[in-house]
């Protein structure tokens, strides 16, 4: 097996872990909604077939290490079809919003099949106002949020005209055997003791420059595992997930969000984190949960992705953030302020740069510990839910000379995680994606409506701030 397969990350690996013994499905993705008349599924397919290239994990799957010691590594599939990879559906005439995302949450209830490279799309005909729709899915062990934004743009482009993109024959090696794992894993073990013992060497010929490096991990990692000490508050919420998804959506203008970051200060991921808390409080209070002095743990994603790590084949480069969030009653303006200091102590805790030595250490581990840990690590025991916020581009972009109107994203569900809410950010709005197990959250439209609710109290507060200084 030549050195240029990559090996999944323990990360990566993890995403795998969670589904085997339980009904989660690690899998993300989009949904698109484009203007004009839809091209034929023919044409369609044609047109994914000639950017396919563009991004090399479309067309890889994973091999799994014939030995529970190794992980699995990325190799391109000798038996690829692009039909294998594409759905044409139609929705009842004329179809909605509603029966969009019926269609959304019924796809994210099934898995996809590791045998093959690890995406689909759904192309989705029959919607009203000369509209259609493309739901892509995609493994959370193939991509986190800013990667999938890269696999999108393989299809994108910044006119209507279509970019010309050269197209290459495709011949791939063989899959990987046995023995060339075998061999692989001796090269990388002998790398690995190298490493190890140069780092030490180093740290002890440098003790000035690796003394302040070794404080900060060791606080962070004390902040990390005082802050996961508690256990998450129990809510109606955070109990055993089934497989069956609901899907929701709501939009707002990023220039409001804009105006309230401006006035209140703090981060647009602020904004979120406010209008997702105060939303959660109105919508459990609404179901019979006492709320008062509540507050929820989320679990955050945050990029620290590199020049290095930039381009979509390098896997998830994240880390996780947990941040408790006020739930109770309060105003607009005081839960704002505590969760903007409450993200800004986070950030600065040192915690971010724990996590990613955590991580980074699991790729020793062998992929049975990885799959129990990563099991405690996204499971209720720490969080009550995903809260994902992935920046887009602020300008139109085409799919084969179709405009993209929406552009919703498709966060997963965790175990023990009812609901998930991610947001994206495409030309000027606001896209706000929750994901529900719909056994359990059969009413996803009514935190909607508290969604919508909390922004606009958000924004006349901030509003409202901004009046008192002028007036002043």
């Amino acid at each position: 097996m030549a050195e240029t397969k990559q090996r999944l990350s323990a990360l990566d690996w993890q995403f795998l872990g969670i589904e085997d013994k339980s009904d989660t499905h690690m899998h993300i993705g989009s949904l698109l909604v484009f203007e004009g008349p839809p091209p034929t599924p023919q044409e369609f397919e044609d047109f994914v077939a000639s950017r396919v290239s563009l991004a090399p994990r479309f067309r890889q799957r994973l091999v799994m290490h014939p030995t529970d010691g190794g992980k699995p590594v990325w190799a391109y599939d000798p038996d690829f079809r692009i039909t294998e990879h594409i759905v044409a559906v139609g929705l009842p005439r004329p179809g909605g919003q509603h029966e969009l995302e019926r269609l959304t949450g019924e796809i994210f209830s099934h898995r996809l099949n590791r045998n093959k490279p690890l995406w689909r799309m759904w192309f989705v005909d029959g919607m009203e106002d000369n509209q259609w729709a493309l739901v892509m899915k995609m493994h959370h062990a193939m991509v986190d949020g800013l990667g999938a934004i890269d696999l999108f743009a393989a299809l994108m482009d910044f006119t209507a005209e279509p970019r010309e993109v050269e197209s290459e024959p495709y011949d791939p090696d063989p899959l990987p055997r046995k023995r060339d794992f075998l061999q692989d894993q001796a090269r990388r073990g002998w790398k690995t003791a190298q490493s190890v013992s140069k780092s030490l060497t180093s740290m002890i010929a440098n003790p000035g420059e690796s003394g302040p490096q070794i404080y900060d991990v060791a606080k962070g990692m004390a902040q990390t595992a005082q802050a996961a000490m508690p256990l998450a508050p129990t809510t109606p919420l955070n109990v055993e997930t089934g497989p069956a998804r609901g899907y929701h959506t709501r939009e707002h203008s990023l220039a409001e969000f804009k105006e309230i970051r401006k006035s209140l200060g703090g981060s647009i991921n602020d904004v979120v984190m406010t209008i997702t808390a105060d939303a959660l409080g109105r919508y459990l209070r609404q179901s019979g949960v006492d709320t008062d002095g509540m507050s929820l743990r989320a679990e955050v994603p945050s990029a620290v992705r590199t020049e290095a790590t930039r381009t979509s084949d390098a896997g998830n480069v994240f880390v996780v953030l947990a941040v408790m969030m006020p739930v109770d009653e309060m105003t607009s303006k005081e839960r704002y302020t505590e969760i903007s200091d409450r993200m800004s102590s986070v950030k600065e805790s040192g915690i971010g740069t724990a996590v990613s030595v955590i991580l980074g250490a699991t790729d020793f581990l062998p992929p049975t510990i990885l799959a129990q840990t990563s099991r405690l690590f996204f499971s209720r025991l720490l969080f009550n839910l995903l809260i994902s916020n992935v920046p887009g581009v602020q300008f139109p972009v085409y799919l084969n000379g179709s405009k993209l109107l929406g552009l919703h994203p498709l966060p997963w569900v965790g175990p023990q995680q009812a609901l998930s809410v991610a947001v994206m950010s495409y030309n000027g709005t606001i896209f706000w994606g929750f994901m529900v197990d719909r056994d359990i959250v059969q009413d996803v439209e009514v935190y909607g409506d508290a969604i919508d609710a909390s922004f606009n109290d958000l924004l006349a507060a901030a509003r409202e701030g901004k009046e008192t200084s002028t007036d002043g």
